[in-house]
């Protein structure tokens, strides 16, 4: 399990506080683009930062499965573009590229942040004790879960289910996959407070790490590439709408 979860992490050795800094300022200039395909641009920005400082957190059937959903919505947006959209699908389309901007930031925090330095993050923003504990519990069940919901359907699948049962038994199905999420859920609960609490998590003394992360060279090309980046887009954005106007 440990050689799992620490698998789907690397520490690239940047401060955890430019990592977050510098995601949230990418996702928060994402709200300022409005061409959709210069917003379709800055979606790949994470997705390409995610393959290249990470690259086996996605498995090779993800990554064929989603380039085609990619380009797939590429091409309908093109088509869109040509033949006229009116607003609401518009905007529509363009909120679904913001969320979908986020949580790909998200995912990128998640896959290249390990939880110790998440939690040192935390305990450094002076944070209070449950949100910290709350947002390393989510942190760490994200990756934990999504393995227990594979290891769940494949053992459904040895006993003879049929992988289109989800269409034909929706209810069927879904209570012999929720049923062992929830239990499984409950037990890991338990066994991460036995292990806090024999850690000491949330002891009122002051933690000890075996890295403390500093300000250095590779936060400022972090947050240079990052600004230079949301910059290019914006401008480029700018220039785009200017066309489409003089068009």
């Amino acid at each position: 399990m440990r050689a799992y979860l620490l698998s789907k992490e690397k520490d690239i050795g940047i401060d955890p506080l430019t990592q977050v800094l510098g995601l949230f300022c990418f996702c928060l200039l994402s709200l300022f683009i409005r061409t959709l395909p210069v917003l379709v641009l800055y979606l790949y920005m994470p997705i390409l930062a995610l393959l290249f400082l990470n690259p086996h957190f996605f498995k090779a059937r993800a990554l064929w499965i989603g380039g085609a959903v990619f380009l797939i919505f590429s091409l309908l947006l093109c088509w869109g573009s040509m033949t006229g959209l009116n607003v609401m699908t518009v905007n529509t389309i363009r909120a679904l590229l913001r969320f979908l901007i986020l949580t790909a930031a998200g995912i990128l925090i998640i896959s290249i942040l390990p939880i110790c330095r998440f939690i040192d993050l935390l305990e450094r923003l002076r944070l209070p004790f449950y949100v910290t504990f709350a947002l390393t519990v989510a942190l760490r069940f994200f990756p934990l879960m999504l393995r227990e919901i594979r290891l769940i359907k494949e053992n459904m699948y040895g006993r003879g289910a049929i992988r289109w049962g989800w269409f034909l038994h929706p209810y069927e199905s879904g209570r012999s996959l929720f049923i062992p999420i929830v239990i499984r859920a409950l037990k890991k609960a338990d066994a991460l407070a036995l292990a806090a609490t024999a850690r000491g998590f949330g002891a009122p003394v002051q933690r000890s790490y075996r890295d403390n992360p500093s300000f250095g060279k590779g936060d400022f090309l972090f947050s240079l590439i990052v600004l230079s980046l949301s910059s290019f887009f914006l401008i480029f954005d700018i220039w785009a709408r200017g066309i489409g106007r003089i068009g």
